[in-house]
């Protein structure tokens, strides 16, 4: 009988062991299929976002190209009243700075977040959301009730 018991306890402690591996593997392999599919999907945003930046940078960039061949044309006819190449000038800064901020926010999200979660109180945060949006719900009668 108690070789039978030896078995029956040796074979449960290796199909246990088992059991718990494959888990592990399974909680493993989703891991890193979840982080893929994170990554897909962030890879899939940023070619969309580097069209759209791929679009924003033409018209500033036109806009440049248009100021430039006018202060050309102007200077070649010798017109070089201050308030017009001012004028153009400050075209030229004006879409300088907005590809700059375009490329700065393309640059941020390239870069990626590292989020750093906290247990926070919820509770406070849902009475601060309440209560900012809580006039626009009166407005358009809606009530909120928190329970």
């Amino acid at each position: 009988m108690w070789p039978f018991v030896v078995g029956f306890v040796v074979a449960s402690v290796v199909v246990g062991c088992l059991a718990w591996l494959y888990c592990w593997a399974a909680g493993r392999r989703m891991r890193q299929l979840r982080q893929r599919s994170q990554q897909s999907a962030r890879l899939a945003y940023l070619g969309t976002l580097a069209g759209g930046l791929a679009h924003e940078i033409k018209n500033p960039l036109s806009t440049l190209n248009i100021n430039l061949q006018l202060l050309e044309e102007d200077l070649e006819r010798g017109d070089t009243r201050p308030t017009r190449v001012r004028s153009r000038l400050e075209g030229l800064r004006r879409e300088v700075s907005r590809l700059q901020e375009v490329l700065d926010d393309f640059l941020r999200f390239a870069r990626g977040y590292e989020l750093h979660l906290t247990d926070e109180p919820v509770n406070a945060l849902i009475d601060e959301v309440l209560d900012f949006i809580g006039p626009e719900a009166r407005q358009h009668e809606v009530n909120i009730i928190r329970g």
